[in-house]
């Protein structure tokens, strides 16, 4: 799956800390294999997450909580 956002004016800082964040959570407790995070030349900000399955993948999903870093992340989006 490919992500991308417009991140909001100055926060972009606090945004790519968020996902760092995030994606440190995701290999430490389900075996995540990492991810990658890029902006694009049209000021879009692209991001994938590397997984071992789909269904690896989708068992993280449904068993994450709700913790301070996604909250913040979601604050950054601006679309």
């Amino acid at each position: 799956m490919l992500y991308r956002w417009r991140i909001k004016p100055n926060y972009e800082k606090q945004f790519v800390e968020s996902w760092s964040e995030i994606t440190e959570y995701f290999v430490k407790n389900f075996g995540a294999l990492g991810s990658r995070l890029h902006r694009g030349d049209d000021g879009i900000w692209y991001a994938y997450a590397q997984w071992l399955s789909a269904q690896q993948r989708k068992q993280a999903f449904e068993n994450i909580p709700e913790f301070p870093a996604r909250a913040k992340m979601r604050k950054r989006i601006e679309e």
